[in-house]
């Protein structure tokens, strides 16, 4: 006896048009989002290649020799500064202890020494005990004085000629008397007088 089998035919699934419409709707969204994420990228590319801090890494170099230049300017002006400064403060340090007069300038001290004392002191400041050159001087520097000073006259013995510290003579006529009794001068107010080297008195240096 025969029997029939049952003949199966494939069956293709043909979506409605419900369907059809759904899945071009995913595509267009797929598209959109892809669309969407690619000008991202582009616009994240384009942020990058003109970022000014990426355009700016060029400048330093470009202004490598101006900073040299004023790093050099402000290294002098600064130098300048501090040396001015210090002469200044010099320049006042001696106007409070020196008395100027014409090309010499005078130290009165206020503290008594010999006479060789006296001749270190004023060597260790860069100048000499004083020698009175003329008649004007010798008015300036009295008008100073109130005691005895020291000068820089002296002789070896009574017999020995007067001589400055630069070894030159006296040239001067001092209205003074002479004395055995002392080799080194000194100068007041109102006269020069010969006193013993050995004196503690006041000293003037000059220079």
């Amino acid at each position: 006896m025969n029997e029939k089998h049952p003949e199966y035919a494939e069956l293709k699934h043909i979506p409605t048009k419900k369907q059809m419409q759904k899945e071009k709707t995913k595509e267009q969204l797929i598209y959109a989002e892809a669309k969407i994420c690619t000008s991202k990228s582009n616009r994240t590319k384009i942020t990058r290649t003109e970022s000014p801090e990426e355009k700016g890494s060029s400048v330093p170099s470009a202004w490598l020799p101006t900073i040299v230049i004023l790093g050099i300017f402000c290294f002098f002006l600064l130098l300048t500064t501090g040396v001015l400064g210090f002469m200044g403060r010099e320049s006042s340090t001696c106007k409070t202890k020196w008395s100027c007069c014409g090309e010499k300038c005078y130290y009165f001290s206020d503290e008594l020494k010999n006479f060789e004392e006296s001749k270190k002191i004023c060597k260790g400041m860069k100048s000499t005990l004083l020698k009175i050159e003329d008649e004007k001087e010798l008015n300036f520097i009295q008008s100073q004085l109130s005691y005895f000073y020291w000068v820089g006259l002296s002789r070896k013995g009574t017999r020995s000629p007067w001589k400055w510290e630069d070894n030159l003579p006296l040239f001067l006529k001092f209205d003074w008397k002479e004395s055995k009794d002392g080799n080194c001068a000194s100068i007041a107010a109102t006269r020069m007088a010969v006193s013993d080297c050995s004196k503690f008195m006041y000293y003037i240096c000059e220079k």
